[in-house]
């Protein structure tokens, strides 16, 4: 009986004690990732020294021509005027992370690839090509410890190399980033620009973020995806690795035009009106964190982290802070923009 209650005591007391080892092992995981995102923001400081402003969120393969490719991007090996490459911001700022060496491979694998009047072409490098390695190697400042599990690379089409996976992505503003017409109106731009002026990809220079640099995300967490159809995390592809505020009024769905649709940061994915519409979605229907819809013409896709609380977010000061997961909408959007300012048509339909 003695040895009993002894055994029930010590039970009791692991009990006590586990989840203040899981609170203490989660508080440590979450300060590698806030190292993380501090080391990412001066890289891009760095990169915005040497250029004068940011680099793109990506380029597009042949509506960009090389006189609009983002300064220090090797346009060489033959690529003229309508040819420009696939990439994120991330392989732009791999020199900058002290990954040179990856850089130069990466380039040197692109040159194979051949051009395409399309998006971010990746996908025709196969498993045995040169770029493959580069494209699966994880980098571990890119990976953050809270979001553990096994993830398979995104493989762009069958056939194609998976790309490993990052947790860490750019703000491309606060409404969709696709739209060069919701781009045109600069209270919707974050510092990285998918699609203003039409067709053209880039980064800021810091004087445009008139909002204010310590008011402004410049990169933010995100929960990478674990199976190989989904984008979400893909390090190397620029639909993989950025947030926004959502999408605009008037997209036309099955059932008629969609309205406004803005995601706080670690938006409930259980709840049909906070999934994220990544350009591939292959997520469980009960994950709580990566459930998504169909992609369609305007994807969209929200911080999102597996720290208890919400998320890390790296501002455009180069400091880190932690958004809450509860923060006003109205305040998250305003963190999105340059402007600081809400997105003008979300206004003016009465959504905000």
């Amino acid at each position: 009986m003695e040895l009993l209650v002894v055994i029930a005591i010590i039970g009791v007391l692991v009990a006590l004690l586990l989840p203040a080892v899981q609170a203490a092992r989660e508080a440590a995981r979450r300060a590698q990732c806030t190292n993380h995102v501090r080391q990412l923001g001066i890289a891009l400081h760095n990169y915005h020294d040497v250029h004068k402003q940011l680099p793109a969120p990506g380029y597009r393969w042949g509506q960009q021509a090389s006189s609009h490719a983002g300064p220090g991007e090797r346009l060489g090996g033959g690529w003229t005027g309508g040819s420009s490459l696939a990439s994120s911001w991330l392989v732009s700022t791999l020199p900058f992370m002290e990954q040179g060496p990856l850089s130069d491979a990466f380039w040197a694998g692109v040159r194979e690839l051949p051009t395409y009047r399309d998006w971010y072409r990746l996908r025709d490098a196969t498993p045995d090509h040169v770029l493959a390695p580069v494209l699966r190697t994880q980098l571990a400042v890119l990976r953050c410890p809270s979001d553990i599990g096994v993830k398979e690379g995104f493989v762009p089409r069958s056939g194609s190399a998976p790309i490993a996976r990052a947790n860490y992505a750019c703000n491309t503003g606060n409404t969709t980033p696709f739209s060069s017409g919701e781009q045109a109106e600069a209270s919707t731009r974050g510092p990285f620009v998918l699609n203003f002026p039409r067709g053209h990809a880039r980064g800021v220079n810091f004087a445009e973020i008139t909002g204010g640099t310590s008011n402004t995300v410049l990169t933010a967490e995100i929960v990478a995806a674990e199976r190989s159809g989904d984008t979400r995390g893909a390090w190397a592809y620029a639909s993989g690795v950025f947030i926004n505020g959502g999408t605009k009024t008037g997209i036309s769905g099955s059932s008629g035009p969609r309205p406004n649709h803005l995601i706080p940061p670690n938006g409930n994915a259980l709840d049909d009106n906070l999934m994220d519409r990544p350009a591939n979605c292959q997520a469980a229907p009960d994950d709580r964190w990566l459930r998504c819809a169909g992609a369609f013409e305007y994807p969209y896709q929200t911080a999102r982290s597996k720290h208890p609380g919400g998320v890390n977010v790296g501002l455009a000061d180069g400091s880190v802070v932690f958004i809450s997961s509860t923060i006003e909408l109205r305040v998250w959007l305003r963190m999105l923009s340059n402007t600081g300012q809400l997105p003008r048509r979300a206004v003016a339909d009465g959504f905000l």
